[in-house]
């Protein structure tokens, strides 16, 4: 009885490749699929880091921005009283009232575009 596993003109005395030599190359080529994988782990890590730094900084640019503006809202209501209390009026003949100013940011691209309340900074 021929045995199905070994081809025409195939020795069975280990001309063709045995199964240890072919368990061996598996678990190389194994070994180096799980070392591409972790290379692609590692990059995805450092990219994400990269990402929330940039996210830190607009938002520590965000935050400089509004604290000008509320140094600016606060010189002009200096002005404001300076100017009525030159004037000898006890109350401005204008006043400037911001109730809320809302910025809203550009969703950053980990967030898939979506808009989140987080994305929105108010000060009232």
């Amino acid at each position: 009885m021929a045995d199905p596993y070994v081809y025409a003109g195939q020795n069975r005395n280990g001309s063709g490749i045995s199964a240890s030599r072919l368990a061996v190359v598996a678990a190389a080529l194994t070994t180096v699929a799980d070392a591409i994988g972790t290379i692609a782990a590692v990059k995805a890590v450092r990219e994400e880091e990269i990402s929330n730094l940039e996210d830190q900084k607009r938002q520590n640019e965000l935050q400089q921005t509004l604290s000008d503006i509320q140094a600016q809202i606060d010189d002009l209501k200096t002005q404001i009283v300076m100017s009525a209390t030159s004037n000898g009026t006890s109350a401005p003949a204008y006043s400037i009232n911001i109730e809320s100013l809302t910025i809203s940011l550009p969703p950053s691209a980990n967030q898939g575009g979506d808009q989140t309340g987080t994305d929105l900074i108010r000060i009232e």
